[in-house]
């Protein structure tokens, strides 16, 4: 059976530079389960492999904290510890937390990190679970934070930061590399959570290609400048469940998980909407079909641009005139060149 795969693959390509100018320096960790690459321009090797590893440790630090696969991580404490109305979190908890309740709004909903208790369900279930467990948990406010006080609104309460934690470490390290004097830098964590610092010498952006949905496919490239760009797939993570092949995201509205074959692409301004904005294209997409990018137009973020593909085929165009996206006639495959640790 196709496992879909859908990232974001952003390419090194051999970019002249005076003589005396810094080579261009590389580095790729694992981290968050995933790899984490930065590339920087313009900086001599020793402050860049000093600026990137702070990087490096400073998103080692986040897993610790957002991480569902540790026991030990703040998260999983936290959602452990579901009975209490009222729990104080650490600082970077609450600034993320602050966020994605606002990501929430701006979402109408489609996009929330508090439905962890549904997301846990249909990830462990061995049966397809009934209709009134998911009406119990419904959807709407079902915590609130004040100050660094955590109020579950509702008993049982979990949290799920898989679909925006990547792109939160992705905009820290951002400013890391902005507070090193570093102004031309590509990130790329698990390729589907990017961030285009500035440009290469000569160029107006970095250059992107586009994964489609098809493992090894790319339906298209961008070029980057100062902006944050997120990829999500219905099927980049899925399980079989009852027969029936379902997603790793869930409508907060209905309970359910996205079945159908798709790709949201999203551009903005940092990588934590980004993220978030890519789920919930993905959501009005299983919602209303016909419509799923007019719901852009409400958003409040500046610089926000989405396109959506089912099966590689463009179905809703780019929300943004100002977007450089080149689409192939259709999907071609990744050349082993063009993979980001070849």
């Amino acid at each position: 059976m196709k496992q879909p795969f859908v990232a974001l693959l952003w390419v090194v390509f051999a970019l002249a530079a005076g003589p005396a100018a810094a080579a261009p320096v590389t580095e790729v960790h694992y981290t968050m389960g995933t790899y984490f690459s930065i590339r920087v321009d313009g900086v001599a090797d020793t402050p860049a492999r000093a600026a990137m590893r702070r990087c490096f440790t400073e998103a080692r630090r986040l897993e610790a904290v957002f991480s569902r696969f540790d026991r030990d991580s703040e998260l999983s404490r936290l959602n452990a510890d579901g009975t209490s109305a009222r729990v104080t979190v650490s600082e970077t908890m609450a600034d993320l937390l602050q966020r994605a309740l606002l990501l929430r709004d701006d979402t109408g909903g489609a996009f929330d990190v508090t439905i962890g208790a549904l997301t846990a369900l249909w990830r462990r279930s061995a049966t397809w679970p009934a209709a009134a467990t998911l009406r119990r948990d419904g959807s709407g406010d079902r915590v609130r934070l004040q100050g660094r006080d955590l109020v579950r609104l509702r008993p049982g309460v979990r949290l799920d930061f898989d679909g925006i934690a990547k792109g939160y470490a992705v905009d820290r390290c951002v400013t890391l590399l902005r507070a090193a004097g570093i102004t031309r830098a590509l990130l790329s964590l698990g390729e589907s959570s990017q961030y285009a610092l500035g440009a290469p010498p000569g160029e107006t952006g970095w250059p992107i290609v586009v994964r489609g949905t098809a493992a090894g496919t790319a339906i298209g490239t961008l070029r980057l400048r100062d902006q944050a760009l997120s990829a999500s797939a219905v099927l980049g993570h899925s399980r079989e469940l009852a027969g029936h092949r379902i997603g790793h995201i869930v409508d907060p509205e209905s309970g359910r998980p996205l079945r159908d074959d798709a790709l949201a692409v999203v551009v903005a301004d940092n990588a934590t909407a980004a993220e978030a904005y890519s789920k919930a294209v993905l959501i009005w997409a299983g919602r209303e079909p016909d419509h799923p990018i007019a719901h852009l137009r409400r958003s409040p973020l500046p610089s926000l641009a989405a396109a959506l593909y089912v099966d590689g085929g463009r179905t809703s165009g780019w929300h943004a005139a100002a977007i450089h996206f080149h689409a192939y006639p259709s999907p071609r495959t990744i050349t082993a060149t063009e993979e980001p640790l070849s």
